[in-house]
């Protein structure tokens, strides 16, 4: 792989990648119910989120700050639905999105 921006295009098609995304919010759901709360109303940071796999999966039940340092993965999530999100790259320049 050249780089993450070259990965972008066609990452969400990888199996891994949802597999690994929905492992990730699984392991978030349990970690949550032996504390006794849920995702409602969370401020979540997914730091290097990629296309965004993770934070939509929260859905609107929270805020989501969604940063990757790949301009290309950031752009991916655009066409998704991606509840309460914003969108960052910490390459320059830095461009946000707010959903």
């Amino acid at each position: 792989m050249g780089s993450w921006d070259d990965a972008a295009v066609g990452w969400d098609e990888d199996p891994m990648v949802c597999a690994y995304a929905d492992a990730a919010f699984a392991s978030l759901e349990r970690l949550l119910e032996k504390r006794g709360v849920t995702h409602a109303g969370a401020r979540v940071l997914d730091f290097g989120c990629g296309t965004g796999q993770l934070s939509e999966r929260f859905g609107a039940a929270a805020s989501v700050l969604a940063i990757d340092a790949a301009p290309k993965m950031i752009e991916v999530p655009r066409p998704r639905v991606v509840y309460s999100c914003v969108a960052l790259s910490c390459s320059a320049p830095i461009t946000a999105t707010l959903r």
